[in-house]
């Protein structure tokens, strides 16, 4: 941990918040950006050429600890940017990445391309996928499921953040015969998930920060990673609706082999690093084919 005598001795003139941002980001690398959200929040009177109090100083050094471990900055800041809207976060709940927001710019692509009336999602989770669809297409309707009642409570708090009248958040199974998606689903849904696909035997090697920090029943797969696609595929070939979802980096094969046992059309779009991330599958039978 950063011990303020530390600090204050790579500093040449008095540790004003400006001199304590510049250390910071040469001496131990901390993003300026990522200081500057910090400490507007540490300090309502912030001020780059005045210097921070001693309560302030406690809360920055403490701050800094925290990004040092590897955890990152949105849990202190309480909140995240997803789709040029800010959302709510909190630990205990899956923070969303940056890479999801392709699968938000996928879906709308869809929804204007196909004569999709309805979203239904698996795993709520913050609600920024399932908000960020119905506020972009206010003609759908968005109906996502969780398990987690803490999922759902800050769902519930992001939807008053952004609110919608086409969207709406369910406590449960998405697949409960009575109230799962087949209370909401119309012959033109289009299915959208970012579900658990991390293999469970591979949870335990995941950083220290994702498994302190996100809730294991947002990550866990099952025994192949794959419990979630099979499940969703069912769906989707029994009711003949199309599916898209955000899948592992190395799992595109084996969702290549499942498409084509079923059998599927399948279009898989790859990340930032060209690692397959995104699939998207339309049963061949549908009238979307």
């Amino acid at each position: 941990m950063i011990k303020w005598n530390d600090l204050v001795s790579s500093i040449k003139n008095q540790p004003t918040w400006n001199a304590l941002i510049q250390a910071l980001h040469t001496t131990y690398g901390v993003p300026r950006r990522s200081l500057i959200q910090l400490i507007t929040r540490l300090s309502p009177h912030y001020c780059q050429g005045s210097p921070p109090t001693f309560n302030e100083r406690k809360r920055l050094l403490k701050a800094i600890s925290w990004l040092q471990q590897g955890h990152p900055i949105d849990y202190l800041l309480g909140e995240i940017v997803f789709y040029n809207r800010s959302f709510y976060i909190q630990r205990g709940v899956l923070l969303p990445r940056v890479e999801t927001e392709w699968l938000v710019d996928l879906a709308c692509q869809f929804i204007r391309q196909y004569p999709i009336d309805t979203v239904i999602e698996l795993g709520a989770g913050s609600g920024v996928i399932g908000l960020s669809l119905a506020l972009e297409n206010p003609h759908i309707q968005v109906a996502a499921w969780d398990i987690s009642q803490r999922a759902i409570a800050l769902t519930k708090q992001n939807h008053s953040r952004h609110p919608c009248s086409n969207f709406q958040c369910l406590l449960g199974s998405f697949f409960h015969p009575q109230t799962g998606y087949e209370q909401v689903c119309t012959p033109n849904t289009l299915i959208v998930s970012n579900p658990p696909y991390i293999p469970t035997h591979d949870l335990p090697h995941l950083s220290d920060s994702v498994q302190q920090l996100d809730p294991k029943q947002a990550l866990d797969g099952k025994q192949d990673g794959l419990f979630f696609y099979k499940k969703l595929m069912a769906i989707a070939n029994r009711h003949q609706l199309p599916l898209l979802c955000e899948i592992g980096f190395n799992q595109g094969d084996a969702i290549r082999h499942l498409a084509t046992s079923i059998p599927f059309m399948l279009d898989i779009k790859p990340d930032l690093a060209g690692h397959d991330r995104f699939a998207i599958l339309i049963p061949k039978n549908s009238n979307l084919t």
